[in-house]
């Protein structure tokens, strides 16, 4: 305290470098104020003293790292304040209410009368909070065994006897394991044919829809595009009015579609629902100042599309081929209508016609009684087994994009 009197006696440019000194009033009551540089030279020190009684706050604090200290002022043993300590807070980003204790994580003031709150005192659940997250708990638990037990048991029921499935005795694990059903199955050297032909069509497909959907979303999503919401009715009104089946049938035979894989692919090749979700997400995703900027870097709708906007649509890209490849992959009415060439017919179709025979082997139609009963006894069998067959592809893949899953089917819900 003396030194720093002694500095603030020195010369006008020291005085001023230092700052202000002011001395309490002769009653006391007057609150006085010290500046001087911290004890390690690198900011502006405060101290204030309080009234006689000591019943104001004192101030102290050294500007080390950019905080202060606050404190509750008690009298000294001459009746006059007691100066607290001098060390600065140690936190350097908050206001503290203790002298020695820096303010909690250091980012916002804190004045409390009394010590800051520990990380053990949490608010505590109480009754209503806690049934309500048991109740909310066993709800999600019920609604996923009711998602979930369906599949569990198509795929135990595939390799347990059927006898014992139709009975009602497999329900939980699978009883008399035979992969009879598989077997017949495999060894119908259509089923591979089937694949190959499902997976070509899926695939490319897929690539065809996105490579017609994704520009023309863009394109509709531009303000400057003066004829997109004619363009945009067009496609709309194709959601509600079709020709019918007749029609659309002669159209691909005058077009020489049927009989070809190219019947799968062009007719499909953009699905008006996946348009309008692409083209919102393009609208509400991507600012009209991310453009801007572009345009100032020298890019061209074309760069920006490339290079911009598809690299920001990962999720709606992930959602939307998802959605496509699924519908591909299901595809059944296509191939029953415009496919007469068994080399062209895809999975579906050739799993329909292995149950088919399966159904009428079953019955006993043209054989004897044992034969019947022989085939029945494993006709759920293949039933199970087609199902397993051709679902179990897409629940291979659907967990490499479910990350992007969540995020981009709530795409264009919300606007702002």
């Amino acid at each position: 305290m003396d030194r720093t009197h002694k500095r603030n006696g020195g010369t006008d440019k020291e005085h001023t470098r230092m700052g202000r000194h002011g001395a309490l009033s002769s009653d006391g009551s007057g609150p006085g104020f010290h500046g001087a540089l911290s004890s390690d030279g690198s900011g502006p020190g405060f101290h204030g003293a309080l009234s006689g009684d000591g019943s104001g706050l004192r101030i102290h604090g050294a500007l080390s790292g950019g905080g202060f200290s606050l404190s509750q002022g008690t009298p000294g043993s001459h009746g006059q304040p007691r100066l607290g300590s001098t060390k600065p807070s140690n936190q350097g980003a908050g206001l503290s209410s203790h002298s020695t204790r820096p303010s909690i994580g250091g980012t916002g003031p804190s004045i409390h009368g009394g010590p800051p709150p520990t990380n053990g005192a949490r608010a505590r659940l109480n009754g209503k909070e806690l049934a309500f997250k048991i109740t909310l708990g066993l709800l999600c638990t019920f609604i996923f065994l009711i998602i979930v037990y369906p599949l569990y048991f198509i795929v135990i029921a595939s390799f347990s006897d059927s006898t014992l499935v139709a009975t009602g005795k497999v329900w939980l694990v699978p009883k008399n394991i035979s992969f009879f059903g598989y077997q017949e199955i495999f060894k119908d050297m259509r089923i591979w044919t089937g694949y190959r032909n499902t997976v070509f069509y899926t695939l490319f497909g897929t690539l065809v829809n996105m490579l017609f959907t994704l520009p023309a979303a863009y394109v509709l999503s531009r303000r400057e595009f003066r004829a997109r919401k004619v363009i945009m009715f067009i496609f709309v009104v194709t959601m509600f009015f079709n020709g019918g089946l007749i029609p659309t049938y002669l159209l691909m035979k005058d077009l020489h579609l049927t009989n070809t894989i190219w019947v799968f692919i062009i007719p499909f090749c953009v699905n008006v629902f996946y348009l309008i979700i692409a083209r919102t997400f393009f609208e509400s995703s991507l600012p009209q100042e991310l453009y801007e900027a572009a345009v100032m870097d020298g890019c061209s709708h074309f760069i920006f599309f490339f290079k911009v906007a598809l690299p920001l649509s990962k999720a709606m890209i992930s959602v939307i081929g998802l959605y496509y490849l699924v519908g591909h992959w299901n595809d059944f009415f296509t191939a029953l209508i415009y496919i007469r060439n068994n080399n062209l017919q895809p999975l579906q179709i050739i799993l329909r016609d292995i149950l088919l025979s399966n159904q009428v082997f079953a019955g006993g139609a043209g054989t004897g009684g044992d034969a019947g009963g022989y085939a029945q006894r494993y006709a759920d069998q293949i039933k199970y087994g087609v199902i397993i067959v051709s679902t179990l592809p897409i629940l291979v893949i659907y967990p490499f994009i479910q990350k992007y899953f969540e995020k981009g089917v709530m795409i264009g819900s919300i606007k702002g």
